[in-house]
């Protein structure tokens, strides 16, 4: 969801001076960095709040997801890719079968959302196992997987 925090004492926006729960609470978000930039969120830009729920830049975020499917082999995918992935989908992306992607869950390699039977991914949940499993050749010297 994309939020925008208007100004102090602009139509929508905080008071400027004042001790509303409500309006405090908007101008410490407004005074929070980006994680992902480091820049203070501000006033009258676009917001969104991460899987953390963080306050990040809406197009911080943005270019973070689109660096992210980009990793995946997923750039050309459309702007409302998913956000998960269920197995099938994941082992299909990390080119493995199902059940090597459940033993590797047995081995607790690999960070995975569970709610009720279902088992999800994050696309940074397969990032992040590809990079633990990167090693580079002796040989060449380049970046394979392993």
């Amino acid at each position: 969801m994309r939020l925008i925090i208007t100004s102090p004492g602009k139509k929508y926006g905080p008071c400027k001076s004042c001790s509303h729960q409500g309006c405090t609470e908007q101008i410490e978000t407004a005074r929070t960095p980006c994680h992902l930039c480091g820049d203070l969120i501000g006033f009258d830009r676009p917001l969104a709040f991460d899987g953390d729920r963080r306050p990040v830049h809406f197009e911080c975020l943005s270019a973070e997801i689109e660096y992210q499917l980009n990793l995946l082999g997923l750039g050309n995918a459309p702007t409302n890719a998913p956000l998960t992935y269920d197995k099938r989908e994941a082992s299909r992306l990390l080119g493995i079968g199902e059940s090597t992607l459940n033993e590797i869950l047995a081995r607790g390699e690999i960070d995975y959302i569970k709610i009720g039977t279902r088992v999800l991914f994050r696309p940074q949940f397969l990032i992040n196992f590809l990079e633990k499993h990167t090693v580079n050749s002796r040989a060449s010297g380049a970046l394979r997987i392993a």
